[in-house]
Parts: structure tokens; sequence; C-alpha cells
């Protein structure tokens, strides 16, 4: 075997360890592991074994060999493209490794975490810049897009504040991401080169306005349907629906409450007996702002959440009396629920009642 077929050999060993290690995470860790491991946040899912341990492991093989197939491959180049290609993917390869191997071992997540998704955005600049001018035979469209997608992936998980547990690139980065690396192994192995020309046209005007037409309605239909799940598979945000979150409401004051979900402006309250606990469902709006009161009224508990704040909390609000938190009493207008029976009523505060206030036109006669 000469040096050129063991170099091509090993690159296309490389991607498809690549692959495995971005897909077997999102089945054996991600999906696989128990919904409190997911729900409680990612210094809990680290810690969550053994599905913590291997996702992490694997996510760190994944980069590495991403890394390394992408250096064989420029070994021997020149040019300041492919020197910045070189060092940005060397150094993602070290801080993915560094942080990915220090959660294993059980090391400060919240410093772990950071490094190994910190990594792995710069191991997708680097693939981005490779497959988009860097490497003649890493040119792709579909490469740089998930270059591009892992690197926005991890500015935006570490930006994130609500501490959610994401897959690496995003729910469904694995998938294209393991057809490109699939596809980039056969063609390193067959010595594929890329076509330079880019689309030829035909010169006949009709037949030139139907290809661009035909790709211009492609390309418009495909953004708009694929673009929507790309936001919300990067971003971890909700693409169909208004995102919900399950809280725990336990009435620790010893007496019963009226439990306001946003507040005592809120028209939506319920009554809770003493000790009750109820499963409540909330927008997912990252702001929360609890309150309760006695059944005259009288502030007991006024607290403010953010996403992190309730998953520190594990979902569980324990209202207990502490009146000196919320603002002065507030006569509600409200829908009070109790039980099954719904009973609508208007509070209106009183106000007391003094003299008439003189006539303005009596008192200006003389």
């Amino acid at each position: 075997m000469n040096k050129g077929t063991s170099s091509r050999l090993a690159v296309a060993a490389a991607l498809c360890v690549s692959a495995a290690g971005v897909l077997l995470p999102t089945f054996n860790g991600y999906f696989a592991a128990p919904r409190d491991c997911i729900r409680f946040g990612r210094v809990e899912f680290a810690a969550c074994q053994p599905w913590g341990k291997t996702t992490v492991i694997e996510n760190g093989i994944a980069i590495a060999a991403l890394i390394a197939a992408l250096w064989i491959t420029t070994r021997g180049s020149t040019g300041s493209a492919v020197w910045a290609t070189r060092l940005i993917g060397a150094a993602g390869a070290a801080g993915s490794a560094v942080g990915n191997i220090a959660s294993a071992i059980g090391m400060e997540p919240m410093i772990a975490i950071p490094l190994a998704t910190a990594g792995a955005g710069m191991a997708g600049g680097a693939v981005a810049l490779a497959s988009s001018r860097a490497v003649p035979t890493w040119r792709s469209t579909l490469g740089t897009i998930l270059g591009l997608t892992l690197l926005i992936w991890s500015i935006a998980y570490l930006l994130r504040d609500d501490d959610r547990v994401l897959p690496q690139g995003g729910v469904l980065f694995a998938f294209p991401y393991a057809i490109w690396s699939l596809r980039l192994a056969w063609r390193t192995w067959r010595e594929w080169r890329p076509s330079l020309g880019g689309i030829r046209y035909s010169h006949h005007w009709p037949v030139r306005v139907l290809q661009v037409g035909t790709i211009s309605v492609f390309g418009v239909l495909l953004f708009f349907i694929v673009f929507p799940f790309w936001i919300g598979s990067t971003f971890g945000v909700a693409v169909l629906g208004d995102p919900g979150v399950e809280v725990t409401i336990e009435n620790a004051t010893g007496e019963p409450i009226m439990f306001y979900e946003v507040g005592r402006r809120s028209s939506f309250k319920i009554q809770m007996e003493t000790a009750e606990r109820r499963e409540w469902s909330w927008l997912l709006t990252g702001v929360y702002t609890p309150e309760a009161t006695d059944l005259l009224g009288n502030p007991l508990f006024c607290r403010r959440y953010s996403d992190r704040d309730l998953r520190q909390l594990r979902y569980v609000i324990r209202i207990i009396r502490d009146p000196g938190s919320g603002p002065e009493p507030f006569p509600s207008t409200s829908l009070v629920i109790t039980g099954s029976n719904t009973d609508m009523r208007v509070r209106r505060p009183r106000t007391p009642m003094g003299p008439p206030a003189p006539d303005s036109r009596r008192a200006s006669r003389p």
C-alpha cells in the first residue's frame, strides 16, 4: 500500500469514526437518558451515569477524528486559508478533548462543559472554512452549512442562561452530519475531485429560464421548510406550538391559600388547601412570578424565577409564609377555581362613605 492510499484510508476511517461519534450520543445519550437527567440541566446530565459519561466521550472522539481527517488531508498544503483551518481545528480539538475528558472524570461541569462547547464551535468554524475555500476536496455547500451550524450552536449554547441540555450541534444535527461525513469518506477513498465550473446552464434562453426558475422555486421552498426546523434544532426553541414546563406547587403555609401563576394582578388563580400539591403546566416564558395570598387577600408569598432557578429547584415550588416578599395587597378581579367547581366573582375594594362633596354651582352663588 503506497503512501497516498494509506492517507486516503486514514481520512476515510477518521470521517467514519466522526460520524459514529456524532450519531451515537444522540441515541444512547440524549434520547436514551432518563427524563430527569435532561430536565434538570447540564450539571445533572453530566453526573447522570452512564449516559452523561458516554455522551461526552463520544462527542470528544467525534471532534478529534474530524480534525484528524482535516489535518491528514491538508498535510503538505500551503496558503493562509489552509494554515488558519489547521490552527483553528487543532485549537477546537484540544478544547473539546480537554473539556469532555474533564466532564467524564467528574471535574467542575461549569468549567468543563463550556470548554468542550467552545472547542466544538472552533472545530465547526474550521470545517466551514475548509468546505468553502481552503480544501478543494472538501468543498461542499452542506459541509459549509454544517460547520457554521456547529459554530452558531456553540455560541448560542454558551450564551444560554437556562442551563438546557442540547445534543452537540442541535437535535437534528447528527443526521445530516453523518450523511456529509460518510459521503466525504467515500469520495476521499475514491479520489473524487469537485467540479469547479458550478452549475452549467443551457445556451437556449427558454431552457435557461426554466432551469433558473426551477432552482429558485426549489431553493425558496427548501428555505421556508427547512429553516424553521434548523432554528428550532440549533437554538433549542419550539417551532410549532407553545412550549410548556411542568411545575409542582406545594402549599407549606399551614392554611388554605390562593395561588397566582403570574402575580396577583392576574385574573386567574386557584385555591389550594393545606399541604396540597398540584401539578401545573406553565408556558415557557423564561421569567415566572408566582404569588400567593390567604383567603382574605393578605400576601403570603411572592417570588421571581428564571428557567435556571426552576431547574435548580427541580421544578418544585414550596409556598411558605413570607409576607415581606410581595407588594402591598391588591384587590383582585378573579376567576376562582376550587376543585371541579368554577365560580366567577368580581371583588371590588370598599371605599369609605364620607359626607357628600359640596356642589360647586351652589357654592358659587352669593
